[in-house]
């Protein structure tokens, strides 16, 4: 299945447009993400960081914003930024456990 469709049937079964609204939608966009397509991997990224349809994961969460960031994706890059400033799923450094 192409990127493009697939993408297309994720995000149909997200906002249940012409479909039932069901866990599907995440088959979707984890096909998609897994053929590089940035907007899916940033949608994971999401999911995993507020635990939504899945099991809250911070490593996971880093690990699809980051795929999505290396694609210029702006609001992956932010959104990983986010969880780097917040101290999400990463060891604090050196210099963070100091200023603690």
């Amino acid at each position: 299945m192409a990127c493009s469709s697939t993408i297309y049937f994720a995000v149909r079964y997200t906002t249940g447009d012409g479909t039932v609204k069901d866990e599907t939608r995440l088959y979707f966009f984890l096909k998609a993400a897994e053929q590089g397509h940035a907007e899916a991997q940033n949608v994971l990224g999401l999911r995993y960081e507020n635990g939504q349809g899945v099991e809250k994961d911070y490593v996971k969460a880093i690990e699809w914003y980051s795929k999505a960031a290396a694609q210029n994706l702006a609001t992956a890059q932010f959104n990983l930024g986010e969880m780097y400033n917040n101290g999400y799923g990463v060891k604090p450094t050196q210099q963070s456990r100091k200023a603690t």
